[in-house]
């Protein structure tokens, strides 16, 4: 259901959820108006501000009828845009760094390396394992030194 309130403050008049309305207050969106007048948002604290209005009329089926109401008890005439964008903020745009009609140069992308060129020595490696051949792992001291007798013996205590 809708309402269209009055605010004392202003002497507006706009079509509101009948949920926004209490005690002679009515809760009015600090930002995204229309949005959250159509999606009738439950009011909060920090998105909302309560001002001092009452009822014109109430219990009114949908919306577009409502700011119908609403429409005929503000003065406003039919000529004049109802849904004013009240969203102020200013988006701006990045400047571009291109100049206008001026062609874009891209760069070619670098041409494939043959056998016999200098760059092809770089990316030649001879071994493709991921071991390191100059590192040799020392031998423990306490290990069985024969190969035959290199099993693991693991010792489980309860």
């Amino acid at each position: 259901m809708w309402s269209v309130v009055c605010f004392t403050g202003d002497n507006t008049v706009a079509a509101v959820p009948k949920f926004w309305y209490r005690d002679g207050y009515c809760a009015w969106p600090n930002k995204f108006i229309q949005k959250n007048i159509e999606r009738r948002v439950n009011p909060n604290e920090l998105e909302f501000t309560h001002f001092k209005s009452k009822v014109l009329h109430t219990d009114i089926a949908n919306l577009l009828e409502a700011r119908s109401v609403a429409q005929d008890n503000s003065g406003i005439s039919s000529n004049e845009h109802f849904d004013v964008n009240t969203n102020l903020k200013r988006i701006r745009k990045p400047k571009s760094i291109y100049k206008k009609n001026e062609p874009v140069k891209i760069q070619s992308p670098p041409g494939h390396i043959s056998e016999e060129s200098e760059d092809f020595t770089l990316f030649n490696i001879d071994n493709d394992s991921d071991k390191d051949k100059s590192y040799t792992m020392a031998r423990n001291e306490s290990s069985p030194s024969s190969d035959e007798d290199s099993s693991v013996y693991l010792t489980i205590k309860h």
